[in-house]
Parts: C-alpha cells; sequence; structure tokens
C-alpha cells in the first residue's frame, strides 16, 4: 500500500490514493502493478509514451525506492498537467502529443522504458514495430512492456 511517506511528493494525489485503496479496484491495479518495480534495479530516468497523470512513474519510484527522473508524452493537456504538477522540477519533460507520431529524438537517452497497452496491440502491425524500435533506441537499460485486457491480462519485461 501507498504509504504516508509519499504525502511530501504530492498531497493531493497522496489523498486520492489514500481514498482509492479502500476500492477494490485500486487494490487490483496496484497489485498488478507493484511487482513491475523489480525491474527498477538502479537510480536513473524513466520514460513513459502515454504517462497519463504520472502515477504509474511515481509509484514506480516509491515501490522500487529508487529515485527517477520522469519523462512522458501524453495527448490529454488536462491529465498531462497533472504530470507536470506531481513533478513540478521536471514539468519540461512532459510532451502534449500523440505517441505514436511522437519525435523520439526530442528524447534524451533514458535508463527505463514503460509501455502500457491493451490487448489490441498484437505487434505485428509496421506502426506498432516501429515504435518498439523506437523506444529500444533510446532505452539504455530495460523496456518494460504491461499488456492488458481479456486477451493479455498480464506483463512482462524486456531488458538488456
Amino acid at each position: 500500500m501507498i504509504d504516508k511517506n509519499f504525502s511530501g511528493h504530492n498531497e493531493h494525489l497522496f489523498e486520492s490514493i489514500k481514498h482509492n485503496q479502500e476500492n477494490e479496484v485500486f487494490v487490483i491495479w496496484e497489485e498488478c502493478h507493484k511487482f513491475i518495480s523489480g525491474a527498477i534495479d538502479r537510480e536513473g530516468s524513466i520514460f513513459d509514451p502515454a504517462c497519463g497523470d504520472a502515477t504509474i512513474l511515481k509509484t514506480l519510484s516509491l515501490w522500487s525506492n529508487k529515485t527517477l527522473i520522469p519523462y512522458g508524452v501524453d495527448f490529454d493537456i488536462r491529465v498531462l498537467n497533472k504530470a507536470r504538477e506531481l513533478y513540478p522540477q521536471y514539468k519540461q519533460n512532459f510532451f502534449c502529443e500523440d505517441f505514436i507520431n511522437f519525435n523520439i529524438k526530442k528524447m534524451p537517452k533514458v535508463d527505463f522504458g514503460y509501455f502500457a497497452v491493451f490487448d489490441n496491440y498484437d505487434f505485428t502491425e509496421d506502426f506498432q514495430k516501429k515504435w518498439i524500435l523506437k523506444m529500444s533506441s533510446i532505452v539504455d537499460h530495460r523496456l518494460i512492456f504491461s499488456m492488458y485486457g481479456e486477451k493479455n491480462d498480464e506483463e512482462f519485461l524486456w531488458g538488456r
């Protein structure tokens, strides 16, 4: 469970998560994601090409007990602004764009890449293959994939 140590980062987000801990959906979300933090084996930087409000980036840092410099892309400015509020010192690291068309050359090399997709991705389409190649071109250490949905209710890791 997220504990009081989270509150120093963003009081509003902490209160939201604390409230949601009593919610069965949040408990399931946490159980499905917390083990991913085991893939974070050192401090560094992390990129999420569909970061939303950056909650997963923050919780991965907390659960792994590693400092991570976040980078993210999301097409929804409202949720992206929440990510920028969560990480005010890194707000310039969050880009409001569609990740499929995102110019990866804007990104520095990062230690970790986190990519969550629904099971409508089977990585047979050219744009899906190209995106994996784009991400792997900037990730120096470990690329972490999550696949959700009825067909693929699992998460797996790709590392180097």
